[in-house]
Parts: structure tokens; sequence; C-alpha cells
């Protein structure tokens, strides 16, 4: 358990060692806000099958939270990101449902 606790201090520092570098994390940031402006709003079939996966939820969610003691800022971005990715799925899922619903109703006016 000790080495644990060891082992997870030390990625702890290195990373927050990684984010005190102003560049690195200047760029990050515009990335993400590239990515909410541009990516997200047409993420393609293999994202979105990522994005429904509870597993891969939970872990933006882990890394959202952690980047909050890191800085406030990127945790907001990644938030908003990670916001706009659910809503981008959620309303993918609500056309595919709208569409079998309509097709439905089509077919079954057609036998009547």
């Amino acid at each position: 358990m000790n080495n644990l606790n060891i082992n997870l201090n030390t990625i702890n520092n290195n990373v927050i060692i990684l984010f005190n570098n102003t560049p690195l994390l200047l760029a990050l940031k515009i990335l993400i806000i590239y990515y909410i402006l541009f990516v997200s709003n047409k993420l393609n079939k293999e994202l979105l099958v990522l994005f429904d996966k509870f597993n891969f939820k939970v872990l933006l969610l882990i890394c959202i939270f952690y980047s909050i003691s890191i800085d406030f800022n990127l945790a907001l971005l990644l938030s908003v990101a990670y916001l706009n990715s659910i809503n981008t799925l959620n309303k993918l899922k609500l056309n595919d449902l709208v569409n079998i619903n309509s097709l439905d109703y089509l077919s079954s006016e057609e036998f009547e």
C-alpha cells in the first residue's frame, strides 16, 4: 500500500510539473477551444460510440475533476468540451429515435 501511495505522489508531482509549463498549458487550452468550436459538433460515429461508453465517461469526469486542482480554466474548458460532445451524442440518438418512430408510423399507415 505504501508503494502505491509513493507511485501516486510521484505521478501527481510529474503532472503538476508538466502543467506548470505555461506554453504547454496555453497550447492545450487552444486545442480544447478548437475542439469545442469545430470538432465536438461534428463527431464521427466511432467517437460517438466511445462517448456512449460508461467507463469512458467516468474517465473523462475524473480527468476534469483532477484538472480542477491544477488549473480551473482548463477544467472549465474540459467541462464545456465534454458537455458539447455528450450533447452531440444525445442529439444523434434523438434523431435516430425520431426517424425510427416516423418510419414505423408511416409503415403502419400503409397497411391500414
